[in-house]
């Protein structure tokens, strides 16, 4: 099962009213609009970070494959916190784009 279909099969047994209540699926927007609110929260963030295995596990694909980044352009789209474009940079990539909407990437003024 695909993320975005689990999370689809979530969402809507979490819309039922109680025990018999009717379910209504959700609508695609709030689907998106849920998944980027919980992405765009730092304490979200936090849990990706001190997550060793996962950590662990995109920076050796990364640092471990300098390869694949060497001389390019790397666009990180939803970047977060920035680390994984920091390790694309650090790996050789020419030059890095770390793009992020929500409000992890914005100053604390």
């Amino acid at each position: 099962m695909t993320r975005a279909a689990l999370i689809l099969l979530l969402s809507f047994l979490l819309s039922c009213n109680g025990i018999g209540g009717v379910a209504q699926p959700p609508s695609p927007l709030s689907l998106d609009a849920s998944y980027f609110q919980a992405y765009g929260q730092l304490d979200h963030q936090l849990m990706m970070l001190r997550d060793v295995q996962r950590m662990q596990a995109y920076r050796m694909a990364i640092l471990g494959h300098p390869e694949v980044f060497r001389g390019k352009v790397v666009l990180d789209v939803g970047c977060g916190t920035g680390v994984l474009s920091v390790w694309a940079a650090q790996a050789g990539a020419r030059k890095v784009h770390a793009v992020e909407a929500r409000f992890v990437a914005r100053g604390n003024s």
